[in-house]
């Protein structure tokens, strides 16, 4: 479903920000940063401040519900959304909200996972994930995608391993993403960028 807002279509509209990322709070807070931190300072032209300008919510929303108004605005204002996805992230009515919320104005393929922790398990049968088995998720994707969307997988590699030097993580394929042109191209940003980290976390 797309509505609320600007276009999902590509080149109709220019967006705030490349991507806002969605995480529990409780579980990946430093990983969401280093994430952050990476994306924005890597790969950058030297006439730009950032590389990609990155939307991650440092307030607590469950402490201030009155925040949500800004963050429905951050994420309608995002090209992407980047999932860190926990069995945390799963059981956090927040996260499953902003979810929710950047579909109402976007394309399931605008949404990129990254595996933290958990299992993500994908049914060809059914054309959807395996909910008896995938535990990262939010229930509020059950139906949304047709083909097994791409996502990185760190849920091998300690917190400790994943903040150190030579993190490597194991992509996972798609053919939905590979079917989109835009898709691939924020993927490659997310990629390119990390290939280029001497220490910390690769995405």
């Amino acid at each position: 479903m797309v509505a609320r807002g600007a276009s999902d279509e590509p080149g109709t509209s220019i967006r705030k920000y490349s991507a806002f990322i969605s995480y529990s709070h409780s579980e990946d807070i430093h990983l969401a940063e280093s994430i952050q931190s990476a994306l924005q300072r890597f790969a950058r032209p030297w006439y730009k401040a950032y590389a990609l300008r990155i939307f991650r919510d440092t307030t607590s929303l469950a402490a201030n519900p009155a925040l949500w108004a800004s963050i429905v605005r951050a994420l309608d204002d995002s090209e992407y959304l980047l999932l860190l996805a926990s069995p945390a992230a799963k059981a956090s009515a927040w996260v499953a909200r902003e979810v929710e919320s950047f579909l109402t104005t976007h394309q399931a393929d605008r949404l990129l996972v990254v595996l933290t922790g958990g299992a993500i398990t994908w049914d060809t049968v059914a054309g959807d994930f395996d909910w008896a088995l995938t535990t990262a998720l939010p229930d509020c994707l059950r139906g949304r995608f047709h083909d097994q969307p791409l996502y990185v997988d760190l849920s091998s590699q300690s917190p400790s391993a994943r903040m150190a030097a030579g993190c490597s993580p194991r992509r996972k394929r798609s053919s939905s993403i590979g079917r989109s042109t835009a898709v691939p191209r924020a993927h490659n940003d997310f990629r390119d960028t990390a290939s280029r980290l001497p220490r910390g976390v690769r995405v």
